[in-house]
């Protein structure tokens, strides 16, 4: 792969993992939530 490419390639991940970390909490919250309902039960 081109240095160009593997760049954006870099890029491109460092913003999807910014725009999932949102999304991973709201998942850990759900899920501590629904530890209460499963008696600590992992899901």
């Amino acid at each position: 792969m081109s240095k160009e490419l593997q760049d954006k390639a870099e890029q491109m991940i460092q913003e999807l993992n910014e725009a999932l970390i949102p999304i991973r909490e709201e998942l850990e919250r759900l899920r501590s939530m629904g530890n209460k309902n499963t008696k600590g039960r992992k899901i």
